[in-house]
Parts: structure tokens; C-alpha cells; sequence
């Protein structure tokens, strides 16, 4: 029992300890935007003469991957802040000199312009990221000069000369607002959608039957430009209208008038996508299916005890457009995702045996999202 207050006391004294903030980065990083350098940056150091340099500054470059939305779009972009890292920048009070603070500033402001300009590269929204070493032997090439120029931040006047510069080039390089990726969809995607179709019937059948009000639903596939639709669509079509419209043979059945019917559609369609922008695409399309009509019978099929249902089919045929209206997209690193309503419209006709040609002007109206996978080339920072 003692052994476990004296547990109980040991764990409660640290708990204080615990509880407190320990240093993190964020409190040896001081941001760009935050003001000039002052020498509260820098560590002091005293040093032999034997040392050359009297100071030096260290500075990183922290990118953040942040989610930020345009419109409809939604994306991450990589945020490039700069900072100046107190820890590891240091100086020599006894050596170093305003003049000396002068030059570092101007090494920070040098990065700062060009991080802004690789923050642009990024923003543009280009598919692929810009190359970073370009920008790292850009300044790298820059430092060296700001340093021979000035021997190495002795010159006062050549100093003086680079400040104006540097000033000048710092508010004529402001930061563009991140652009959504450019995307080529060239690559596989899937799709699934769910929605109502009104199919409207013509010819000599549509004095018989009514249009039709179809529950539709189905599944898309593209590969690039090229998109696979299968889709059904199944309702009803109110009371048949006449008599004598169709005879089924097989079940001994003449369809009644004043009874209700059923029908719709499943098909098969190819598209082809000719726009995409960010707020809809258009898809012209062409299809084979099947078409089908039936009407409960009320006879009992002996066998399996169901009742029969007399049902006509046909081969059809369509061809129509699809638009999309993109409510929301959401590309990420490997994979766009978008949610869309879809207005379809199309002609179809099929060749029934009893009825003969039925055409059809069909509309439909659907919700549904598509996913497509990207190869978006990324380098490392």
C-alpha cells in the first residue's frame, strides 16, 4: 500500500510538468512578414579573431498544404512562408555592425522575392509542379552576387544601391491568388447517377399508352474523352387506352383497357465528351438497348404460383446529349472527384413485332458524382 502512494505521489508531481508547453519550431521562427530583422534574431556569439565571419543568418522555407476553394471547386495549394530561424542565425556584437544587419536583410528579402515567385509558380495551376531546383539556383546565383558586389556586406554604397532594388522588386512581385489544377482527363473514371425520365411516346402506339414517368438509374465509365453509360429506366405509363392494342400468344392474353402498364428502358450508350468546363460538360451520346412494355395479366402461373405478366420487347436504338452542371469538385493529390445534376435529353425508336415503329423523345433529370484517377506529377520541394 505505501508502495503504491508513493507511485500515486511521484505521477501527480509530474503531472504539472506535463501539462506545460514545451518549445516548438514556431517559437525559434520569426515569418518575413513580420517585420525587418532586428539583431533579437540572432544569437550572440563571442569569437576569436581567428574566425572570418562576424555573422550569419539562417533562414527556411516552411510549405504548408492548405484547402482552399474557387467557385465550385475545391483543391489544396501549398502555402510558402519564409522565416528566419533564431536558433541557428547568430552574430558577433563585438565585430558585427548595422551595416552587417543591412546585408542580412537584404539575403532575406532576396529569398522572400524569390519564394513569392515559386509561391506563383505554384498558384498557377499548372498539372505539373514547378521545378524547385531552378528556384534554388536562382537564388543561389543571386546570393553569390549580392555577396561579390558588396564584399560580402562591407560596401555601404553598393548596399544602398541594392536596397532601392530589392524595394522595388519586392512590390512589383505580389502573390496571385492559387488557380484551380488544370486537369486532362485522360485517365479512368467512374461514375453513378440516380434520377427521373419522362419518356414520350409517338406514333400509332401513343394512342394506346401514355407517357411514361421512369424511376432511372445508372452506372458511367469513362477512359479520356470517351464515356461508357449503362443505365435503366422503368415507370409507368398510365391505363392502356384502347382495345385490342396487343395479344400475347404465349400466355393466351389480350392487354385490357382501363388496366395499367409498366415499361422503360435499359441501355447501353457511348459518349463522347466535345466541352468541360468548371461549371458543366457536355456529352453527346448514342446507344443500343432494350424497350419493353407490360401489363399484369391476373393469371396464375401454376408452376411457381405467381402471377403472369405479359410483357413486349424490342430493340432499341438512341442517340441524345448529356449535360452536367458540376456543383462541387474536389481535386486532391491523386484524384478528382465531381457531384453533378444531369439533364439528358434523346430520340429513341424501337421495332416492336405487334406494334410496329415506336418513337420516343426522351428527358430526364438526375443527381450523381463521378471519381477519376489523376497522374499529377509532383516533386519534392
Amino acid at each position: 500500500m505505501k508502495k503504491l502512494i508513493q507511485l500515486f505521489l511521484i505521477a501527480m508531481s509530474a503531472y504539472p510538468c506535463m501539462a506545460q508547453d514545451f518549445p516548438s519550431m514556431e517559437d525559434s521562427r520569426r515569418l518575413w512578414s513580420e517585420g525587418p530583422l532586428t539583431w533579437n534574431d540572432f544569437q550572440v556569439r563571442h569569437l576569436p579573431p581567428s574566425v572570418e565571419d562576424k555573422s550569419d543568418l539562417d533562414w527556411m522555407v516552411n510549405v504548408e498544404t492548405e484547402p482552399v476553394r474557387k467557385g465550385n471547386v475545391r483543391f489544396f495549394y501549398r502555402s510558402v512562408n519564409l522565416s528566419v530561424d533564431r536558433l541557428l542565425s547568430w552574430y558577433d556584437p563585438d565585430r558585427a555592425d548595422d551595416v552587417t544587419l543591412r546585408y542580412h536583410q537584404l539575403e532575406f528579402d532576396i529569398a522572400e522575392i524569390i519564394c513569392r515567385q515559386y509561391q506563383n509558380a505554384l498558384n498557377a495551376g499548372n498539372r505539373n509542379r514547378p521545378d524547385y531546383d531552378y528556384f534554388q539556383r536562382q537564388l543561389d546565383s543571386r546570393y553569390e552576387a549580392l555577396e561579390q558586389e558588396t564584399g560580402k556586406g562591407t560596401d555601404t554604397a553598393v548596399i544602398a544601391q541594392y536596397e532601392k532594388r530589392t524595394a522595388l522588386e519586392l512590390s512589383a512581385t505580389g502573390i496571385n491568388e492559387p488557380a484551380p489544377p488544370s486537369i486532362e482527363k485522360n485517365t479512368f473514371g467512374v461514375g453513378l447517377f440516380i434520377g427521373y425520365e419522362h419518356q414520350q411516346l409517338f406514333g400509332p402506339v401513343s394512342e394506346s399508352i401514355g407517357p411514361f414517368e421512369c424511376f432511372n438509374a445508372g452506372l458511367d465509365l469513362y477512359s479520356g474523352k470517351l464515356s461508357f453509360d449503362f443505365g435503366i429506366s422503368v415507370g409507368g405509363g398510365g391505363k392502356v387506352m384502347t382495345d385490342g392494342f396487343h395479344f400475347d400468344s404465349k400466355n393466351s392474353y389480350s392487354w385490357e383497357k382501363g388496366k395499367d402498364c409498366r415499361g422503360g428502358a435499359v441501355c447501353l450508350n457511348l459518349g463522347y465528351l466535345v466541352l468541360d468546363r468548371q461549371y458543366w460538360k457536355l456529352t453527346p451520346f448514342a446507344g443500343i438497348g432494350t424497350q419493353f412494355f407490360n401489363q399484369k395479366t391476373g393469371l396464375t402461373d401454376e408452376k411457381n404460383n405467381n402471377e403472369i405478366t405479359s410483357e413486349i420487347k424490342a430493340l432499341r436504338l438512341a442517340a441524345g446529349v448529356m449535360t452536367d452542371w458540376k456543383i462541387r469538385q474536389w481535386i486532391s493529390n491523386t484524384d478528382t472527384t465531381d457531384f453533378f445534376l444531369r439533364l439528358t435529353a434523346s430520340c429513341s425508336y424501337g421495332s416492336f413485332s405487334t406494334l410496329g415503329n415506336v418513337w420516343a423523345f426522351n428527358i430526364g433529370l438526375a443527381c450523381g458524382f463521378e471519381a477519376w484517377s489523376l497522374n499529377l506529377k509532383r516533386q519534392a520541394l
